[in-house]
Parts: C-alpha cells; sequence; structure tokens
C-alpha cells in the first residue's frame, strides 16, 4: 500500500493544479531525460476532475488512459488512494502556479524522499485552456472540435453564457473560448520531472441561435463527434510517451 504522506502529496497537486483558464502553450520537456528499460512501469494517479465534468464523463477519459500507455509497451499500474490527513508542506505550495519549476521543484523533492516500485509518475488532472474558434470549430490543444447547435433553452444564468463580442455571428464563430484539456504532469520515481503535456478533451458550449453567443452544454460527450475529439486529445497527452522519453 501506498504510504500515507504520498497520498498527501497528491492532494497537494489537487490543489495546486488550479482548474482556471490558462493560454495555450505547447509540451514543455525537462532538457535530458533518463533512459528507462524496456516496459517501464507508470505508476498512474487518478484523474483529477476539478469539478469541471460528471462521473461518467470524466470515466470515459480515465478509461482510456491505461490503454494508451500500454500501446507504447509501458506498465501502468493505477495508484488507488486513502482519505488523507493534510499536512503543514501544503502551506509551502501555496505561491506556487501551476506548470511553474517552483511547483515542480517542491514536488518532485516530497516525492524524492521516497522509494516507489516505478519508473515514472504521472498526475493526470482536467483544466480549462483556451480554444480558437473559426467558423463551426473550435481548435486548441491538438484537437479540432466541432461546435454542435441546440435549440435555445431560455433564460440561462450569466455565468453561463459565453458571449464572443459583434465580430462573431451564429455558425462563423469567431476568437476564443474556454475548452476542457488533459494535463499530465510525469516525474521519475525520484523526484526528477519529466514533460507536463497537454490534449483537448472537450468543448463545454454549443450554438442555440443566438448571435455571438455560445451556452454552456449539460454534457459533454453527446455526439460521435465529442467522443472522437476525446479520444484524440487523450492521445495527443499521451504522445511524449512514444516520441519524448528514451528506451534501451
Amino acid at each position: 500500500m501506498i504510504n500515507q504522506t504520498i497520498i498527501t502529496a497528491f492532494i497537494l497537486v489537487l490543489i495546486v493544479l488550479s482548474p482556471f483558464l490558462q493560454a495555450r502553450s505547447s509540451n514543455e520537456y525537462a532538457n535530458k531525460m533518463p533512459t528507462f528499460g524496456p516496459s517501464p512501469t507508470v505508476y498512474v494517479f487518478p484523474l483529477d476532475g476539478n469539478e469541471l465534468l460528471s462521473a461518467d464523463e470524466l470515466h470515459r477519459i480515465e478509461s482510456q488512459m491505461l490503454p494508451e500507455l500500454k500501446k507504447e509497451e509501458y506498465t501502468p499500474r493505477k495508484v488507488k488512494l486513502l482519505e488523507p490527513e493534510l499536512t503543514p508542506f501544503l502551506a509551502a505550495t501555496d505561491e506556487a502556479t501551476p506548470d511553474s519549476e517552483q511547483f515542480r521543484a517542491l514536488f518532485g523533492k516530497y516525492l524524492s524522499a521516497f522509494q516507489l516500485k516505478t519508473d515514472i509518475i504521472v498526475i493526470p488532472s482536467l483544466i480549462v485552456r483556451e480554444a480558437k474558434l473559426k467558423d463551426k470549430t473550435a481548435k486548441g490543444d491538438g484537437v479540432t472540435f466541432r461546435i454542435t447547435t441546440e435549440k435555445s433553452p431560455g433564460k440561462q444564468d450569466k455565468e453561463d453564457v459565453w458571449d464572443l463580442g459583434e465580430n462573431s455571428t451564429y455558425g462563423e464563430w469567431s476568437g476564443t473560448a474556454s475548452m476542457y484539456s488533459l494535463r499530465l504532469v510525469a516525474f521519475t520515481a525520484e523526484g526528477k520531472w519529466l514533460f507536463t503535456s497537454y490534449g483537448g478533451v472537450a468543448f463545454p458550449h454549443h450554438g442555440t441561435g443566438l448571435r455571438a453567443k455560445l451556452t454552456k452544454r449539460n454534457a459533454v460527450f453527446t455526439h460521435k463527434s465529442d467522443l472522437i475529439a476525446m479520444n484524440k486529445g487523450i492521445e495527443k497527452a499521451f504522445q511524449p510517451f512514444a516520441y519524448k522519453l528514451k528506451r534501451k
């Protein structure tokens, strides 16, 4: 069973990795990658959904993660967690921004105190990122989403309406909107940061006939195109395992 302190470290990740909207950026990699043996073992922590999707929707994403690793001949292990007790260590991360070198150093140092029987540790989370709109599509983190349309649900809360401004019209969308991406942060068992990668998995808005406005979807995987985009985004996030990590 994984040490209770390691479990607490995972909760640290849930708190520090903010779900709020972030500008698009490419994947980031360590300057020097270690070389792993054949079929490296990968501990995959539970997917932190940041309350963005339903339990069923999270399960759809999480169920595809381990197969991506097996496809590239890694040996994945899903980590199970117990209810943790927060420790004073959390205070040390209050000023660390998501994906920052400060966070990587703090969490890496924390991991290095333990001798986990694995080669790689992966921390997956869902975050809000920025997508660029063009006509009837939204594109971000390597994935193109089809903007679906539905009948207007009537009056909605202000926070559920995304106003694109006067330069965007129904069916000819332009500008930017939020999307949900899968982010992977990978470390060695010794706490060395390896990479941070992204893949778009869901576009949470649809058109309803309201000019220049998108509204929040109640469910994000209702169309075949949604699932195709989700699968592509998961594959995109896991690409570093195929193309960046070295093996003997």
